[in-house]
């Protein structure tokens, strides 16, 4: 959903914010029904199949039946599961302006993040102006779906900003505040970030030593492998497995050697890197936005490197990391074809030159 406020027909927010709910609602109920269809079917069809099973069995032909049965199960299986991930969807956007009718009507009070953890009391005026807790001045204010915006909010509350900075804020503000559907998008892709991503694993490894390398030993690694491969073919075609032998043993103490210094790097970037994709769509929600804001355009540029966005550079290394988790594929742990590849080195080392990168 692409909807803005528009001034012209001065519709005030509560207004807006009710349509809206009410319309998700509505597509929530229509959802709804098709949810109740579709698992009314599946069972429909679990009992066809067993009664064709039954007469396959029974007469020892005829099990085409069964076949075309199940692939119609299947299908309603895939549709069904689109069913319920739009229910899911559709659920975190009715909370999305839920939270709102309910902070413009003023019974938010307790429905919210109060940001205890954010409170200090040596600080000289966060007890006395409620700025944390139930029905505080954070409450109110956070709509954010990450901890790194909750942090955020926390700073501005308790730090003092110059006057400058205070009219870039408001002028940022006054752009969004009529982005009804630029905010939806946003919350929806947060809350999934929420549950699933952890930035402060990302941030952590992001700013951890790297592990050095020769500049030689990238380009080594990638020629003992092609070498492998090819000794291996030739070695089957004529029946001569010394070479490719011997060179086995060579690359496994090769990739014993530098798993040993990297194998800690191996773990920190795969637990940081885990539900990425989560990152990537908050992010492109971001970029394909057209800010007039100084303040805002200058966030959105400042997330770009040499011209890349960030969604980009992020799926880059989503990509990395998914062929770095393929060292557990039988099909590579099989025999030892990855130590003989040096497969989890080589794509570390890719690992390591996004870091530099971005």
């Amino acid at each position: 959903m692409n909807e803005t406020l528009d001034k012209s027909k001065i519709q005030s927010p509560l207004a807006a914010y009710t349509r809206l709910l009410q319309q998700n609602r509505d597509q929530l109920a229509v959802q709804q029904r098709w949810h109740s269809y579709l698992g009314y079917a599946k069972v429909a069809l679990g009992l066809l199949m067993a009664f064709f099973l039954v007469w396959f069995l029974h007469k020892l032909h005829g099990i085409w039946p069964l076949f075309v049965v199940l692939a119609a199960f299947v299908v309603l299986a895939i549709v069904h599961e689109k069913v319920l991930k739009k229910i899911r969807g559709i659920k975190t956007i009715i909370a999305h302006y839920e939270c709102g009718v309910a902070r413009l009507e003023d019974r938010w009070a307790g429905m919210g993040e109060g940001g205890d953890r954010f409170l200090d009391a040596m600080h000289p005026y966060a007890l006395d102006l409620d700025l944390f807790g139930k029905g505080s001045v954070f409450e109110l204010l956070c709509t954010f779906r990450t901890r790194a915006g909750e942090e955020t909010l926390a700073h501005w509350l308790l730090e003092p900003a110059p006057p400058d900075e205070i009219r870039a804020r408001q002028g940022a503000a006054e752009e969004l505040k009529t982005r009804i559907g630029f905010r939806e998008s946003l919350f929806t892709a947060g809350h999934r970030a929420r549950l699933g991503l952890h930035p402060d694993l990302l941030a952590g490894w992001g700013e951890r030593e790297s592990f050095t390398v020769s500049r030689w030993l990238p380009l080594l690694t990638a020629t003992l492998a092609i070498l492998w491969v090819a000794l291996l073919i030739y070695g089957i075609l004529r029946s001569f497995y010394l070479p490719v032998v011997l060179l086995s043993i060579c690359n496994v103490l090769v990739n014993s050697s530098i798993m040993k210094r990297i194998a800690t790097s191996v773990v920190a970037v795969e637990a940081a890197a885990s539900d990425l994709d989560l990152l990537i769509e908050v992010l492109k929600i971001i970029e394909l936005e057209q800010f007039e804001s100084p303040r805002l355009a200058h966030l959105q540029s400042a997330l770009q490197v040499g011209g890349i966005t960030p969604s980009a550079s992020l799926r880059k290394l989503d990509r990395i990391v998914r062929y770095l988790e393929q060292r557990r594929n039988g099909l590579l742990t099989w025999f030892g074809f990855d130590r003989f590849l040096i497969y989890t080195p080589q794509w570390m080392f890719k690992v390591e030159s996004w870091r530099r990168e971005f």
